[in-house]
């Protein structure tokens, strides 16, 4: 059987959505009555990747870097540093 792209599910803050993953995500949530948590701050999604990925904090370069990094592909090359 061939595999059918869903319909986009309807939410009610469509703003928060990013891509088609987050519109599931927050339909569920709406479903449960809950609201989406706000973005960790920088220095805070650093650590949580850095931690995630290598078990161990991550460095305060890394931090420093990734906190005053205007590119916005900045979590990706984060993602490609921590990645072996």
């Amino acid at each position: 059987m061939k595999p059918v792209r869903p319909e986009p599910l309807p939410v009610s803050r469509a703003e928060w959505v990013r891509n088609e993953i987050d519109r599931f995500i927050l339909a569920r949530l709406e479903k449960e009555g809950l609201e989406p948590q706000v973005e960790a701050d920088r220095p805070t999604l650093a650590r949580r990747l850095s931690l995630d990925l290598t078990g161990l904090p991550p460095a305060w370069s890394d931090v420093e870097r990734f906190e005053n990094a205007l590119s916005p592909d900045t979590y990706g090359q984060l993602l490609e540093r921590l990645l072996p």
